[in-house]
This record gives C-alpha cells, sequence and structure tokens, in this order.
C-alpha cells in the first residue's frame, strides 16, 4: 500500500472505540447484523463485538478488507483523507482462472482464499471458495476432516445463497450446497435449497436464435445446441452412477452419436461409464466381463490423455457434430491428475485382488 510504512502508526494513534465506532456505524448503514459480519471477515462475532466496544481493535489486516466491505477507503475508517488503491484482485483472479486449465485446486484454493480475505462481502468470490473447499475435501484421508471441510463449504454456500444479489452466482451456491447436502446425506435440507433455482424456460434463447440463422450457421448453431442437450442427458445419467443400467445407457448413448468412434471429448464419459460397470461386474463375480470392460476404460483413458495434452483444435467427424470442434485448452480440469493415472490408482484397490493373478488383468499393468 502507499502508506504502508506509516500506516501502524497512524492506526495506533486512533483510540480503539473511534475506530470501534466507526465499524459499527458502517456495519449498521449497510444493514449488517455482527454475525453476518464476521461470516463475511471469516472472523468470530465475538471479535466483532470487541471492537466495536472498544475492548480490542481489528488485527492490522483486517483494514483494508472491511473499508472494501463497506465501499469507503482505508483512510475514511481511519479517519484520513488519501485513498487506498486497490490493488491485486485482477492478479489474484488470473491465478484463480488459469487453474480451470492446469487442475491445480491448491493453487485455486489459495487465489480463492485471498480474494475472500482482501475482498469481503463480494459473494462470487465466496462461491469460489465454497466450490473449492468442497473439491479438495475429497483429498482428505481421514474422514473426520473430510466431513469437517464439506459442511465447511455447506455454510460458505449458504452464505452466498442468503446474501448474493447476482443470480448466476447464487445459482451456483445452490448448486454447490444440494450437491454436498445430498453427499452428507441431508436430504430434506438439499431439497429445500433445490426449489431455490429457478425454474428454466420452455424455450431457450439458443432455440430462438437457431430462426434467425440460415445455412451453415444454422446448422452449426443446431449441432452446438444437439451436443448441449447430449451432455446434460449424459449427466443426468450419469448422476445415477450407483446403478448398472445408468452406466450401460450413458455408453450405449455415445456409440449412437458417435457411429465413427472419433470420441475427443467424449472418451471421458465412456471411461467413467466403463470403469462403473467393470466394478458391478466384478460384484457379480462375472470376472471376464468385468476385464473387458476395464480394458475398454484403460483405452478411453489412454485415448484422452493423447488428445488431451497437445492442447489443440480437434475437429469432430461424427455425423451430427461435423460443423463443431473440440479445443483441448479450453476445457476445464479439476485435478492435475491424467486419467491414466487415476486408473492405475483405481486398479491398485484390493476389490481387484479377486482377479490380480490373471494374465489378462496383468496385462494392465504394462499400458499403465
Amino acid at each position: 500500500m502507499r502508506y504502508n510504512i506509516c500506516r501502524e502508526q497512524i492506526y495506533l494513534q486512533w483510540g480503539s472505540i473511534m475506530i470501534g465506532s466507526k465499524i459499527k456505524e458502517l456495519r449498521q448503514k449497510n444493514d449488517l447484523t455482527q454475525e453476518k459480519l464476521a461470516d463475511f471477515l471469516c472472523v468470530s462475532y465475538q471479535a466483532v463485538s470487541k471492537w466495536e466496544c472498544g475492548i480490542s481493535n481489528p488485527d492490522l489486516s483486517m483494514i483494508a478488507p472491511l473499508a472494501r466491505l463497506f465501499n469507503v477507503t482505508a483512510d475514511e475508517l481511519l479517519g484520513l483523507n488519501k485513498p487506498e488503491p486497490d490493488k491485486h484482485r485482477s492478479e489474484l483472479e488470473a491465478a484463480h482462472q488459469v487453474t480451470w486449465k492446469n487442475g491445480d485446486l491448491v493453487a485455486r484454493h489459495i487465489a480463492a482464499e485471498a480474494l475472500v480475505k482482501a475482498y469481503p462481502g463480494d459473494m462470487k468470490y465466496l462461491d469460489w471458495l465454497a466450490w473449492t473447499t468442497a473439491m479438495r475435501s475429497f483429498e482428505n484421508k481421514d474422514d473426520e476432516t473430510y466431513i469437517a471441510e464439506q459442511e465447511k463449504a455447506i455454510k460458505m454456500f449458504a452464505v452466498v445463497i442468503e446474501n448474493s444479489t447476482d443470480g448466476e452466482v447464487k445459482n451456483s451456491a445452490i448448486q454447490g450446497i444440494v450437491q454436498y447436502l445430498c453427499f452428507r446425506g441431508r436430504k430434506d435440507d438439499a431439497h429445500k435449497y433445490a426449489d431455490l433455482y429457478p425454474e428454466s424456460n420452455t424455450i431457450t434463447k439458443d432455440e430462438i436464435l437457431l430462426s434467425c440463422l440460415s445455412g451453415d450457421e444454422h446448422k452449426k448453431h443446431w449441432q452446438t445446441i444437439v451436443q448441449d442437450r447430449l451432455e446434460k442427458l449424459w449427466f443426468a445419467l450419469d448422476s445415477n452412477y450407483h446403478t448398472m443400467h445408468s452406466q450401460q445407457l450413458v455408453e450405449a448413448l455415445i456409440e449412437l452419436f458417435v457411429p465413427d468412434e472419433n470420441y475427443l471429448r467424449y472418451h471421458v464419459p465412456m471411461y467413467y461409464a466403463n470403469k462403473r460397470q467393470a466394478g458391478f461386474l466384478l460384484s457379480e463375480a462375472r470376472y471376464d466381463e468385468a476385464i473387458t470392460k476395464i480394458k475398454n476404460a484403460l483405452h478411453h483413458a489412454v485415448a484422452f490423455d493423447e488428445i488431451f495434452e497437445k492442447k489443440q483444435k480437434y475437429q469432430n467427424t461424427a455425423p451430427l457434430f461435423d460443423l463443431l470442434e473440440y479445443d483441448t485448452d479450453n476445457t476445464a480440469q479439476s485435478g492435475t491428475a491424467t486419467l491414466t493415472e487415476e486408473i492405475n490408482e483405481w486398479l491398485k484397490h484390493e476389490q481387484f485382488n479377486v482377479v490380480r493373478e490373471r494374465v489378462d488383468f496383468k496385462e494392465f499393468a504394462v499400458h499403465t
């Protein structure tokens, strides 16, 4: 900051009561409770109460976030007149954005957490942090930490839903809280939040736009709509991943839409569909069929990794999508492991002990 050298001296000259009174005045002006202010700042409401009563001062690192939250300058908060420049927002946003290409969840979490601390009250950033916290919960080996991190994310999602005025951000938080409440087995709570999600229009903007186009533009736009519907149907089927039939349907659906087997992005659903079917077949002692599905899953994993590694555009050749390209450079990533690395770890699980000594199973190790 421009006055970093003397900021502490200036701050100490003002009594706790004056600073606390200003925080209280601005909090009430912004119609915030002490609890809500504490949620925005990621501190306890007791800390806010002590500031306002003059018992203690906010930490110096809290001055800029408080100023941004109340939409005042740090100087105004401290009784000075020189404005504090807004720094680092674009750099932090860029650091967060790049992780959707490299899949680095740790870096994504660091950037989101820094944005929330620096810009409390910005619900977009809190939604980012909630999603990253939720996704990283699966990295924890012990159940206690795994559950605690998901509960932390659920609380953040709830704060976003309650306070966001941006429909897109609020809808994102609703999706998140419903998903992770269901993970926690709290289906009734999840249903209440799901009811908050807005109804979709019967006719979409894309469908209306379709009537304005002609020739190849019309065909390409139509293909985009079909592709979008296919992915939504695939996602709907995949959400019921605990049944064999749903995974068979995913595989059959992709095969139907991509008859030339140039799967490109669809190697991913084919990989998961075959992988999950293999698990079901193993549990039913249908070992030969399970080996076939493992072989298929490995094929799709290797094929997708080879495509994705090149970071380029590929032309779809399936009849329904032949005007569309697949740009691997624009594919969002939520982890750094490749599908080949993922399946390699999966094949180490105990469930494969019943087939581990088979010659055809040992062959998988050569490819992974």
